[in-house]
């Protein structure tokens, strides 16, 4: 998730934890919307349930959801059969990004740090199982996990910008082409997209980077350029703008060919988890399409908009965040 995006939905949080206490089940008349939606409203009940705007949920590269609950102190998980949020474990910090490894292990959350000269966090990482022990990174801007579990990050350490791969108490460490902050998105164990963190719609560049074999290869560039990679997607979402106008191009990044281009769209309004389907946003409607042939669009649900982000939970539900409530959507 960029920090873009994080920094918007700081201010409509609530209405993720409303997710728990209130549920509302209604059917579209149209005969393609069949789906199940869950529609959470900012409700009378806030104040008195003392919920905090500051309550947010964030996503990983697998679509699995996390937060941090700061009435309680406790990193919580969203479970998809329950539709609830379980406690993972307690911390003595106020985290402003939380995330799970894909394979469930490990979790790390961050602290803000008051920027000076660039924005910078403090990491902490944990094994689910012994949460007592807790790894601490200063300094560090973007980290994610991989696949592996391995914990990557930008560091500006001793004066230079470069990539840092930790796993298994070892660090492998790949320069990065500049200075800047850099937002990270994985794709593999093997691979990640790093793109210019920006606020405006500046020109930025976006480079993929090998790894294994720490080569650095720069594969767009352009105003207003978000990216975003899906682990177990050879596909890649790279937003651009021109002038007030968005469009999102689904990128193979292993053949080198465009699947789609959807315009008037942004990158937080198309979300998949793997090569077959992906999902978006336009004009009130969630609609499906297949990456195989991408103009095929089904209606799977009419959603009050504008949204502010869409993310597809393990191919069973879609969560679609607006300014005033939280439209989860079942696929099942």
């Amino acid at each position: 998730m960029s920090k873009k995006t994080k920094i918007i939905l700081a201010g409509v949080a609530v209405l993720l934890i409303l997710a728990t206490l209130a549920y509302i089940y209604f059917f579209s008349k149209d005969k393609n919307e069949d789906k199940t939606i869950q529609n959470y409203s900012v409700a009378e009940e806030y104040e008195e349930l003392g919920l905090n705007q500051n309550q947010a949920t964030d996503f990983n590269n697998s679509g699995q959801a996390t937060r941090y609950n700061p009435n309680n102190g406790a990193i919580e998980r969203y479970d998809e059969d329950s539709g609830e949020y379980q406690r993972i474990a307690t911390i003595d910090k106020e985290a402003s990004y939380t995330e799970i490894s894909p394979d469930a292990k490990k979790v790390l959350y961050t602290t803000t740090n008051n920027p000076e000269s660039r924005f910078s966090e403090n990491v902490y990482l944990f094994d689910i199982d012994n949460a007592d022990r807790e790894y601490e990174i200063k300094d560090v801007f973007s980290p994610h996990f991989l696949p592996d579990g391995s914990l990557i990050y930008q560091s500006f350490s001793n004066n230079s910008s470069e990539l840092k791969i930790v796993k298994d108490a070892t660090t492998k460490t790949i320069p990065l082409p500049d200075d800047t902050e850099k937002i990270i998105e994985a794709i593999d164990s093997r691979s990640v997209i790093v793109f210019d963190f920006q606020t405006d719609l500046a020109e930025a560049t976006a480079w993929i980077i090998d790894i294994p074999n720490q080569k650095t290869t720069q594969i767009t560039q352009g105003e207003g350029l978000k990216v975003k990679a899906v682990i177990d997607s050879s596909c890649i979402g790279i937003q651009k703008s021109k002038g007030d106008k968005t469009s999102v191009e689904l990128y193979n990044h292993e053949t080198g060919k465009t699947v789609a281009t959807i315009e008037g769209i942004s990158l937080d309004d198309i979300d998949w988890r793997d090569d077959r389907v992906f999902y978006y946003f336009e004009k009130g409607v969630v609609y499906k399409s297949l990456f195989a042939s991408n103009q095929a669009k089904e209606k799977i649900q009419v959603v009050e908009g504008p949204i502010l982000q869409l993310k597809v939970l393990g191919n069973q539900k879609i969560f679609a965040l607006s300014l005033d409530k939280l439209d989860i959507i079942d696929l099942r």
